[in-house]
């Protein structure tokens, strides 16, 4: 095992995929199973990094993961209506001083992401994206565990819309517990005829 890390920090850090070698101590590894050829193991680094050092490697890993079930109450009051709006509300993540961010990069591959923020003692996932190739294999599960545990808090919350099956699964399975549900409505008024 000792060796494999050495050659995932090695070929992250020649490849130079955003990352900076220095921040490569507090990495995470994670057994995972190739699903490309079956029996094959890999090793999934995830870790905590700052949005400099991610640059904007991020956003093809958003545009290719984001789907319609996305979307929570939260995107409505930051006025989110779609993947590109969203993108753009992430690019401001990093003006956030408690905004925090960890990757999954399977070989050089970054293969997953999840931000959130942490306040005293309370953690709360914003976003947890997952490239559609390695959704249901322990990427996203690898990402949530990680992140609980390096924030250090002992609450922690996410808003999952009721149609996101897969999200509310992977939170379920872990010992979340749904607290609440919130409809949302809307009224779409008539244009106003002029007069």
């Amino acid at each position: 095992m000792h060796y494999a890390q050495i050659l995932v920090q090695y070929d992250l850090i020649n490849r130079n995929l955003c990352m900076n070698s220095e921040r490569l101590v507090n990495t995470s590894f994670w057994l995972y199973e190739n699903h490309r050829r079956v029996g094959q193991m890999s090793l999934l680094c995830v870790r905590k990094v700052s949005w400099e050092d991610l640059g904007s490697c991020w956003q093809h890993l958003v545009r290719k993961s984001y789907h319609e079930a996305y979307d929570g109450a939260g995107a409505i009051y930051s006025r989110i209506s779609g993947l590109d709006s969203k993108v753009a509300a992430m690019e401001k993540y990093p003006y956030y001083p408690q905004m925090w961010l960890w990757v999954a990069f399977l070989g050089t591959e970054l293969v997953g992401l999840i931000a959130g923020t942490v306040d005293e003692d309370t953690y709360v996932m914003w976003d947890l994206f997952v490239a559609p190739d390695f959704q249901r294999r322990g990427v996203g599960r690898a990402l949530v565990k990680t992140s609980i545990r390096e924030s250090g808090c002992s609450k922690v919350h996410a808003e999952v819309r009721d149609n996101n099956i897969a999200s509310q699964a992977l939170l379920s399975s872990l010992g979340f517990a749904k607290k609440y549900s919130a409809s949302v409505y809307e009224l779409q008024l008539p244009p106003e005829k002029p007069g």
